[in-house]
């Protein structure tokens, strides 16, 4: 597929949308062998694409992760950004900001982010417990409840999800409906021992601090 676009290049090097083929190409190359080289070829068609088309957000985009693959955090991020802005938005953008901004403990931006790419693309399961992570490190425990239960309701044989709505619901002081989240928890997996804690917590009206790990 490479020489085929490369081929179509050499007969006319004014196609942009084979400039962006043979980036993704490449990226999907050096994604998958570690190969350095094939990283530098993704990022030279698609900086190529760039400067034809700067309002291309696809091109931005795989642009934006081809720098991130590199280790050149800034320039993704200004990539992804400029991806975000574009019509039509493509949502994966927004997703890699949230995790981005995340990293740098940006947690509004991040929130934001996640909540676009979930309004374009809908509940995707990991985007929610991203989401629902970040509520929950700054503090926001009912709409980290809220973010994961609508998790649960997508996986309802992951118990996971379920130790982390029912932590975040005796947090925001909800406590019949941690211990039913328990319960259906335990129902599945009646040794679970986070889940056990949680209930025994909600028994005793204990807002109890969450087990190490549950919430991110």
């Amino acid at each position: 597929a490479i020489d085929a676009v490369t081929l179509a290049l050499e007969q006319d090097p004014n196609l942009p949308a084979a400039y962006l083929a043979l980036g993704e190409l490449w990226l999907e190359v050096a994604s998958r062998d570690g190969d350095s080289v094939a990283l530098y070829n993704a990022v030279t068609a698609l900086e190529t694409v760039s400067k034809m088309e700067p309002g291309n957000g696809t091109a931005a985009l795989v642009l934006g992760r081809a720098y991130l693959a590199a280790g050149d955090e800034s320039r993704g991020f200004a990539e992804l950004e400029r991806a975000s802005r574009q019509t039509p938005v493509p949502a994966e953008a927004h997703r890699l900001l949230g995790d981005l901004y995340r990293a740098r403990s940006n947690h509004d931006e991040a929130i934001t982010a996640y909540h676009v790419f979930l309004m374009l693309r809908g509940d995707r399961p990991d985007v929610l417990e991203r989401l629902g992570d970040t509520y929950s490190e700054v503090g926001r425990p009912g709409q980290a409840a809220e973010t994961y239960l609508k998790l649960v309701a997508l996986e309802p044989n992951r118990v996971g999800p379920m130790v982390k709505a029912a932590s975040a619901l005796l947090a925001s002081g909800d406590v019949s409906e941690a211990a039913r989240v328990c319960r259906q928890g335990l129902s599945a997996n009646p040794e679970n021992k986070a889940l056990l804690d949680i209930l025994a917590a909600t028994r005793t009206g204990a807002a109890a601090r969450p087990p190490r790990g549950v919430l991110g």
